[in-house]
């Protein structure tokens, strides 16, 4: 992820990194998941609709889905508001 970061700085972009609360960690009920998830449907939303070159990389844990492999980067391409998908 930090590497990430880096390599994306190093080739001119302008880069923002932040990371999710560990829902294990603080536990349910805690509003710090909650609240980072509405801030990431914002970001979303306002990266969406932007006609300046902006983009929303994420990076997630694919054995966290049931999936082979361990970290994976992926462009957000849209958002779908009504379904939150």
């Amino acid at each position: 992820f930090d590497m990430f970061k880096c390599l994306a700085g190093c080739n001119g972009a302008d880069s923002v990194a932040q990371r999710a609360p560990d829902e294990a960690t603080l536990g349910k009920g805690s509003g710090e998941v909650e609240a980072f998830a509405e801030a990431f449907r914002a970001a979303v939303r306002t990266t969406s609709r932007s006609q300046d070159r902006e983009c929303i990389v994420i990076c997630y844990s694919r054995e966290a889905l049931g999936q082979s492999g361990a970290g994976h980067f992926s462009p957000i391409g849209g958002y779908h508001e009504e379904s939150d998908s």
